[in-house]
């Protein structure tokens, strides 16, 4: 080998590591990031921003309508694989129901995979609740 093993990284100096760790050693999430950085997302970019620009599951979304509109809505349990539109589904209601303007204080977005253990009760979920 040469004396350059290691000059792929030619832009990044020498004492930058490169996790996708946070500060306080979890993984990061896109509720990591500050607003305007999550909106640039391409996920993020591209979601459905109303029920209307959801697609399929057309019977699911006529049930959730008619909920919000007689003003009756039940507690909802979504499943499915990974990308059939639980989350933007439920994001979606969410606009619908609070605005765009009001939905980051009226709605906590946790993901299940990474954040299950109890200091997230403790700390995230009651944190969110006493405010």
């Amino acid at each position: 080998m040469s004396d350059h093993e290691d000059e792929m990284d030619v832009d990044a100096p020498k004492d930058v590591q490169f996790s996708s760790d946070n500060a306080s050693g979890k993984k990061r999430t896109t509720a990591d990031l500050p607003i305007e950085a999550q909106d640039n997302l391409p996920w993020q970019k591209y979601r459905p921003s109303s029920l209307d620009d959801v697609s399929g599951h057309q019977d699911i979304l006529a049930t959730i309508n008619r909920f919000v509109d007689t003003n009756k809505l039940p507690h909802l349990l979504l499943y499915g694989p990974p990308g059939t539109g639980k989350t933007s589904t439920i994001l979606a209601l969410a606009r619908r129901i609070y605005g765009t303007k009001n939905m980051r204080q009226m709605v906590l977005e946790l993901n299940a995979s990474d954040d299950r253990g109890i200091d997230v009760v403790r700390e995230q979920i009651k944190t969110f609740a006493s405010s």
